[in-house]
């Protein structure tokens, strides 16, 4: 089991001293640890990708309202379907990974982690399918 702690002490010569401790979790090594963290950043930065095509794709969209241009509606629509599949993709890697930890680890917390999971890609799918089948004749507000 590996289980290192990190302390460390915030202005050693007064009273609020304190330190506090790490622990890496799911009974990694260091490596394994590095590795999932360093996926984590790569994920992150499809997220990044992911907003600024949101935010040009609100932008058509808003363009369309007003203009009804049919070219407008089919790049915008393209852009969500892209970017909601990716993120698809991106909630089947968080049920994997959860899946594995509650393997190594079955307990309350990692079942409840994969459950959550589990949710946002069910979620994630009926988005995307209401992207790919079109827009809703009557708006709902959610």
């Amino acid at each position: 089991m590996y289980c290192y702690y990190i302390t460390s002490l915030y202005d050693k010569h007064s009273h609020l001293s304190r330190s506090f401790n790490i622990k890496l979790i799911m009974n990694e090594s260091p490596i394994e640890q590095y590795n999932e963290l360093k996926k984590d950043d790569f994920i992150w930065y499809i997220y990044i990708f992911i907003v600024f095509a949101a935010i040009y794709s609100n932008r058509l969209e808003e363009d369309y309202v007003f203009t009804k241009n049919e070219e407008e509606y089919k790049v915008f629509h393209t852009i969500n379907i892209i970017a909601l599949t990716v993120v698809f993709f991106i909630y089947i890697f968080f049920v994997n990974r959860a899946n594995k930890q509650y393997k190594k680890n079955p307990n309350f917390k990692t079942e409840l982690n994969l459950i959550a999971m589990l949710m946002f890609l069910v979620a994630g799918a009926i988005v995307l399918y209401l992207e790919i089948v079109g827009p809703i004749e009557d708006e709902i507000a959610i």
